[in-house]
């Protein structure tokens, strides 16, 4: 089955036809190194928020392509890719710019999602540190300054 230009799924056969890929999986595939989950699709893979997005977002690291069928990419900075930040990285950093935007809790049960997080050795701190010291996004490094202290770092 072909899912976009030049990517192709090969899925579990069922009576009703192949299973289609999920819409996020082939926006990163598309997106590549340094891109991951932005918005309502941050915030679910985080765990903190029980909406299902519509149409899946994906933070692409430099310019955005294309994107396939049921997502949305957005553009943020190629300095992602260098600094090979892995998906849940990328939602943590987004989920810094977009603040309570998206998420169901309230901010203390973010931070400590994300301290969670960096305790289970899921995200690396020092790769979000360098990549936030670079955004443009002032909130987002005030966010994560907090988480900072929080973790001692």
């Amino acid at each position: 089955m072909r899912a976009h230009k030049g990517l192709y799924w090969k899925g579990p056969q069922t009576r009703a036809g192949m299973v289609p890929p999920a819409p996020l999986a082939v926006g990163m595939a598309v997106a590549g190194a340094g891109a991951g989950p932005a918005g309502f699709s941050a915030a679910t893979a985080l765990g903190l928020t029980t909406q299902v997005p519509s149409v899946e977002a994906v933070a692409v690291a430099g310019r955005a392509h294309r994107p396939p069928r049921g997502v949305v990419f957005a553009a943020r900075s190629v300095e992602r890719r260098f600094r090979e930040l892995e998906p849940l990285e990328v939602a943590v950093i987004e989920l810094m710019r977009d603040g309570t935007r998206y998420v169901e809790v309230s901010w203390d049960d973010v931070e400590a999602a994300v301290v969670g997080l960096v305790e289970s050795e899921a995200v690396r701190p020092r790769a979000i540190c360098e990549q936030i010291d670079d955004e443009h996004h002032v909130a987002a490094r005030t966010r994560w300054q907090a988480i900072e202290r929080r973790l001692g770092l």
